[in-house]
């Protein structure tokens, strides 16, 4: 990897660590909102534990670049627009200027996005930590889905 290639996939992954930052940030304004909905407050520290993971990442790569081929190009500005959007639904939820159905809508939605799905195509390595840290979110980001799937239903099926 280029040195200049370098510098933009630890821009990247910083920026990615700080989405996982805001999804957590927007999960915590929730469960304060809506304490009686526990998927939130069980999803926040998952989150805060995604954007180290990240973090840890960006360390594998940075201490070995020469392992690591970018696989698509990375854009953090695609990231920065998603992680002002995650600041905007937060402060609604502060202000009570959503429902809590939307609010499970968008985190299923946040659970689903190109963010959140796509850690495996970031990089082409054969470094076992990283890939172990790739799994780790693959699989938790999918339990996430699942469970909030699950009460986005439950809600529906109330209606």
């Amino acid at each position: 990897m280029t040195p200049s290639a370098l510098k933009q996939a630890l821009e990247y992954l910083g920026k990615l660590s700080e989405c996982e930052t805001a999804v957590a940030d927007f999960y915590e304004r929730c469960a304060a909102r809506w304490p009686e909905e526990e998927v939130w407050g069980a999803l926040v520290p998952q989150e805060r534990e995604h954007a180290r993971l990240v973090c840890r990442m960006a360390e594998l790569l940075a201490s070995a670049p020469q392992d690591f081929e970018a696989s698509r190009p990375l854009s953090p500005l695609a990231l920065k627009t998603f992680i002002d959007a995650a600041f905007t639904y937060a402060r609604r939820v502060a202000l009570g200027e959503a429902d809590k159905a939307a609010a499970l809508s968008l985190s299923l939605d946040i659970e689903k996005s190109i963010i959140e799905s796509k850690y495996e195509t970031l990089f082409n390595t054969a470094d076992k930590e990283y890939k172990d840290l790739v799994s780790r979110l693959v699989s938790d980001t999918a339990a996430h889905r699942e469970l909030l799937q699950a009460r986005v239903n439950q809600i529906k099926f109330r209606k």
